[in-house]
């Protein structure tokens, strides 16, 4: 089984989803939610998936650390907004 959370840079990871268990709504409800603790870029990948990525914002410098929890998080929100 394939990682979803990939380290792209030092301050940059990468969420993968597939596109056929979740849809654009509820990625998009799911980023929104993460939206006061980091940067969030939604694109897509391939025809197969789509990728999130996640950045510190710059008055939260703190929180580099804490963007893999953040990325996990946001992972069990898109799950939850999908469910919906």
């Amino acid at each position: 089984m394939k990682n979803p959370i990939i380290e792209v840079e030092e301050d940059k990871l990468l969420v993968t989803l597939k596109k056929e268990f979740y849809e654009k709504k509820a990625v998009f409800a799911a980023a929104y939610k993460f939206t006061d603790k980091c940067s969030i870029k939604i694109e897509p990948i391939d025809e197969y998936y789509v990728g999130i990525y996640f950045t510190p914002l710059k008055d939260h410098d703190d929180i580099d650390a804490g963007l893999n929890k953040i990325a996990k998080a946001f992972c069990n929100e898109a799950l939850d907004q999908q469910i919906r």
